[in-house]
């Protein structure tokens, strides 16, 4: 992730919002303050402990099995664009196709 917010740290006008879930990607972060000031950055944390019981009980039992069935009957479609690290330089400022997603991928 840090990569991914050194690539940022040119700043721009694209609002960006990172996303981690778990700790694959490293349990810190190293975070110099001048990038919440030199760029539209929004940091979003996701895991089973932000949950409260009967949240993460109605997520099981309605919402997640929602879901699936809207995935399994193709009505719950994101249509994406992956590009992988390495190119970032190069998609960063790319025009994207309207409603699709440009998501950055580490191998």
């Amino acid at each position: 992730m840090e990569l991914v917010l050194k690539a940022l740290q040119a700043g721009g006008s694209h609002k960006v919002r990172m996303v981690t879930v778990g700790d694959s990607a490293g349990s810190s972060i190293n975070l110099a303050s001048i990038m919440l000031r030199s760029a539209a950055i929004e940091l979003v944390g996701s895991g089973i402990g932000s949950l409260s019981q009967q949240e993460l009980k109605t997520f099981d039992t309605d919402v997640l099995p929602e879901m699936f069935q809207l995935a399994a009957d193709k009505k719950l479609l994101i249509e994406t664009q992956n590009e992988p690290l390495e190119t970032i330089n190069q998609v960063w400022n790319k025009e994207g196709k309207a409603g699709k997603r440009t998501v950055i991928v580490m191998n």
